[in-house]
């Protein structure tokens, strides 16, 4: 795995992790016996040892600013859900070094072929209900806000610049729903813990949010054929009490709109082959 040097991250005002380390508390880990990189894709995952226990630590990448993720409201969404018991408990955070330390859950993270499985579909519906029922954030979803930070990182000499500009005025034509709850919004396989039950990871992007914008993008996320789609909609659908599934089309459009617009934003703050096919798997085929 290719990892930045201290001079690139420091030029990219970004907290090496050394220093990251220096700012844990000794009262929460004394000594740290193992470190392992995880991920560095988005923001540099690692997961650290001590005294038996291990801890997950977070230290923000450079797409963090330029996407518009805002970690206090992070934090406090997932305070909420981690008190719920939906989450990984917050040990430590510090918002202006883009540090974040929580538990480490033990347990299998899901794959794209969990999704086959309906016993998982059902284990999954049964975690959206329930966390779709805790009282709202306060932190409502604007589309139309997120969508022009997105496209403000996108130049106009890129080619997806029109088909991006294609996908803000669906976003802005695209009625905001009042049906709202409290909603995690990334739920792809890489996010989801199981052991005796399940959890779920990342939540920089939970808002209060139309429940089928969340179906919509589980099944966007993790490429879910048709039958796959149309049986976890189905089984949400089951067992909620308030949403009958009305408007998932157009909600399932408007989420991929904002899909595309991370995408190219996210590609041009760091690039990467796997995300550049699927843009051009998107475009090509005009599927928005």
């Amino acid at each position: 795995v290719f990892i930045l040097g201290v001079s690139v991250i420091r030029s990219l005002n970004m907290i090496t992790l050394d220093d990251a380390i220096d700012l844990i508390p000794k009262s929460l880990i004394r000594k740290i016996t193992s470190v392992e990189l995880i991920s560095e894709s988005n923001n540099r995952a690692y997961k650290l040892l001590s005294d038996k226990r291990e801890y997950f630590l977070r230290l923000d990448g450079p797409s963090a600013k330029h996407l518009g993720v805002d970690r206090e409201k992070e934090v406090k969404i997932q305070k909420i859900a981690a008190d719920a018991g939906f989450a990984p408990q917050i040990l430590f955070e510090d918002y202006e070094n883009g540090t974040f330390l929580t538990q480490s859950i033990q347990g299998s993270q899901w794959t794209r072929g969990d999704f086959q499985n309906p016993k998982k579909i059902i284990s999954l519906v049964e975690l959206l209900l329930k966390l779709h029922s805790l009282p709202l954030s306060g932190f409502t979803l604007n589309p139309s806000e997120v969508a022009h930070n997105y496209l403000s990182n996108i130049t106009n000499d890129s080619e997806y610049y029109n088909f991006s500009k294609k996908c803000f005025d669906v976003i802005k034509k695209t009625q905001t729903s009042e049906n709202k709850c409290f909603c995690h919004n990334d739920i792809h396989a890489a996010n989801i813990i199981q052991n005796n039950s399940l959890y779920l990871l990342d939540w920089e992007y939970a808002y209060d949010n139309d429940p089928m914008i969340e179906i919509a993008s589980i099944s966007v996320c993790n490429n879910l054929r048709k039958e796959e789609e149309s049986f976890l909609l189905d089984e949400y659908i089951a067992g909620s009490n308030t949403h009958k599934g009305e408007g998932y089309q157009e909600q399932k459009r408007l989420f991929e709109a904002i899909n595309f617009l991370w995408l190219v934003s996210h590609q041009s703050i760091k690039p990467a082959r796997e995300t550049e096919n699927l843009l051009r798997a998107i475009h090509n085929n005009n599927l928005i």
